[in-house]
């Protein structure tokens, strides 16, 4: 789910909790300042709590109209959005073409001409920050993770990979991905690459077209049975009508290629869409997982095409940790 922040103006809560309601029944974390549930208690220090709302938000979702045009405090949480790097989106509930000034170089939804694509509209990207991670970073939260790697849900604390985190995707979105290519990230232990990984590439191609990710797995002493899990995890976080019962005979029968391409279809994705699939800690393979579990997974993941056909693309981050 995202944190979501809805902006709007005091005249406009009724559109305002039209905005929470389609929020709200989509599974996110909705906060609206008039919400009983969601907004001010009365006692609270209204304005610290605005603050601290918006830090933590994904999104701040700006219910755009005449008034809020006008209004002061609307555009402070906008300049607050854009400081804190959070996502604007902006949702148009008024018939005027006129733009806020903040907010010009942003896409806008219009809801009012048809309230029910701008919904379909607005979740669509709310799912792709969804997939990206999601939640916004809490000021009680520490933002360094000791000894374990960064995961999905810290990439607004990852930094200083910048460049590899772009050599990867730009890799993954190469003509050659199309053939079968394996793409590998080495380097000494304790320099970085699952955080990379987990923090860096996923979030950056969580929204693209291109790539359905599975969530990472470790193969342990079972590596069969963490890429069963993982998938049935996926198609139950983006709700995939797909039979997980039968995903484990699915795989041992036809292969990865085979499960991945109904995946897809399930999803409705678009033709040009892969699946991905992150091993971490790949070394566990070879000093965990007994040899009939380590042939067993290596016939399902390239059981669609010869293993020599599978050539591996080298990524070497630098040693420095993030």
């Amino acid at each position: 789910m995202a944190n979501v922040f809805i902006s709007h103006a005091g005249a406009d809560s009724g559109w305002a909790k039209q905005v929470h309601g389609w929020l709200k029944e989509d599974g996110h974390e909705v906060f609206l300042d008039r919400d009983r549930n969601d907004g001010v208690l009365p006692g609270e220090e209204w304005e610290r709590l605005l603050y601290s709302q918006l830090r933590e938000a994904d999104a701040v979702v700006c219910v755009v109209t005449a008034s809020y045009l006008k209004s002061v405090w609307c555009a402070a949480e906008i300049g607050a959005a854009r400081a804190l790097g959070t996502e604007l989106l902006p949702v148009r509930f008024s018939p005027s073409d006129e733009i806020h000034s903040l907010l010009q170089p942003i896409h806008q939804v219009d809801a009012s001409q048809d309230p029910s694509e701008a919904r379909k509209r607005l979740g669509l990207r709310l799912s792709e920050i969804d997939g990206g991670g999601g939640w916004g970073w809490p000021d009680d939260k520490s933002p360094y993770p000791g000894l374990r790697s960064f995961e999905l849900g810290e990439h607004r604390v990852f930094f200083g990979r910048g460049r590899e985190i772009t050599d990867l995707a730009e890799r993954l979105r190469s003509p050659e991905r199309a053939t079968a290519t394996i793409l590998t990230v080495v380097g000494p232990s304790g320099c970085g690459k699952s955080s990379l990984i987990r923090a860096g590439l996923l979030p950056r191609i969580s929204g693209q077209k291109d790539w359905l990710p599975i969530p990472p797995i470790l193969p342990g002493t079972d590596p069969l049975g963490a890429l069963v899990r993982a998938l049935a995890a996926m198609t139950r976080e983006r709700d995939i009508d797909f039979d997980v019962t039968k995903l484990r005979s699915g795989l041992e029968q036809g292969g990865l290629k085979a499960v991945a391409t109904d995946l897809l279809v399930a999803a409705g994705a678009d033709s040009q869409c892969k699946l991905l699939l992150v091993i971490d800690q790949f070394e566990e393979l070879l000093t965990q997982a007994a040899p009939a579990q380590r042939a067993e997974f290596v016939a399902v993941i390239g059981r669609s095409d010869h293993p020599r056909s599978l050539r591996p693309n080298l990524v070497r981050p630098s040693p420095s940790r993030s």
